[in-house]
C-alpha cells in the first residue's frame, strides 16, 4: 500500500535533514502540512449559505411591516366597500366607499384621474367645488367621497389613494346617468321608444313615432327624474301636409322643447334638451 503524501512529505524531510527519532518526533511543529484547499472551500460555502439564509427573510420583513409613514405594524390594506362601478342619476349624490386597514399616521386622499386634480386629503376639501367631500368617522375604516348634484360631467375614474411608498390605491368608475320617461296624454311610453344622450353641457333625449297616425296625436311630455319637465303637443294630420304639427307647451319654469323634425314614411322625431 503506498503511503498518503503528508507521510511521504515527512519522510523526505527526515532523510534531508538527517534528524534522529526524537528529533522526528517534533516534526509537527517544525514542519507545516500541505494547505487542505477541500476542506477550506466547504467550510466558506457553508458559511455563505447560511448568511444568505438569514439575511433575505429581513430585508422582506422589512418592506412589508416597517414601510410607510406611521410604522403600525402592516401596510395598509385597501377594499371596496360595494362595486367599484358606481352609478347615481344627475342631481343625486353619488358615493363612492373605499375601506381602508391598518390605515396608521397615513393620509388618505381621493383624486380625479382624468385632471390628476387631488379633491381631498384625509378630512379636508381642496377644490373650489363645495361638491365634492369625504364622509370619515373617527376610528372607522370607510372612507366615502361624496359628489353632491352629480351632474353628467362628473362621470370618470375616481382614485382612493393612501402615502404608502409606493402608493396604494383603489380606481372607481362613476357614471352620472339622467333618469327620464316620456309620457303621452300622462301615459308612460316603452323605453325602446326613445334614445338619449349626454355631453358635459346638456343631456338630450329624442322620442322616435313610427307610421305616424291619428291616434299618435297628444301632448307629450319629457319628464327628467330630477329637473323640469317640458311639453310638446304634437298634432298627426293626414294627406299631402306635413306629417305633423307640434306646438310647445311651457308652464312656469318648464322649458320648452325646441325641435320638432319630419322624417320619411311619417316619422317623427320629438327632441327635448335640458
Amino acid at each position: 500500500m503506498s503511503r498518503c503524501r503528508p507521510c511521504n512529505h515527512v519522510a523526505k524531510t527526515i532523510a534531508a535533514q538527517g534528524l534522529t527519532r526524537g528529533d522526528a518526533m517534533k516534526l509537527p511543529d517544525m514542519v507545516p502540512l500541505p494547505p487542505r484547499p477541500t476542506l477550506l472551500f466547504v467550510v466558506s460555502l457553508n458559511i455563505l449559505l447560511h448568511r444568505a439564509s438569514v439575511a433575505e427573510p429581513v430585508v422582506v420583513g422589512a418592506s412589508e411591516y416597517l414601510g410607510g409613514v406611521g410604522g403600525s405594524g402592516q401596510m395598509p390594506r385597501l377594499e371596496y366597500g360595494g362595486t367599484a362601478n358606481v352609478t347615481a342619476s344627475v342631481g343625486q349624490t353619488a358615493r363612492l366607499l373605499c375601506r381602508i386597514y391598518h390605515l396608521g399616521e397615513r393620509a388618505v386622499s381621493w383624486i380625479r384621474k382624468r385632471d390628476l386634480h387631488i379633491l381631498t386629503t384625509d378630512i379636508f376639501t381642496y377644490t373650489s367645488d363645495a361638491r365634492f367631500q369625504v364622509a370619515h368617522q373617527e376610528g372607522s375604516s370607510n372612507w366615502t367621497l361624496l359628489v353632491n348634484y352629480a351632474q353628467t360631467r362628473d362621470s370618470g375614474i375616481y382614485e382612493c389613494q393612501v402615502n404608502t411608498e409606493p402608493k396604494r390605491s383603489l380606481a372607481f368608475n362613476l357614471h352620472v346617468v339622467v333618469e327620464l320617461t316620456w309620457l303621452l296624454d300622462g301615459r308612460p311610453l316603452s323605453e325602446e321608444r326613445w334614445v338619449t344622450e349626454s355631453s358635459d353641457e346638456y343631456v338630450t333625449s329624442r322620442l322616435v313615432i313610427r307610421s305616424a297616425r291619428d291616434s299618435d296625436s297628444g301632448t307629450y311630455t319629457c319628464a327628467p327624474t330630477r329637473a323640469a319637465h317640458a311639453d310638446v303637443q304634437v298634432h298627426v294630420i293626414s294627406g299631402e301636409h306635413p306629417a305633423a304639427m307640434q306646438h310647445g307647451v311651457a308652464g312656469g319654469q318648464r322649458p320648452v322643447c325646441p325641435h320638432l323634425i319630419l322624417l320619411l314614411i311619417g316619422h317623427v322625431i320629438v327632441a327635448c334638451s335640458r
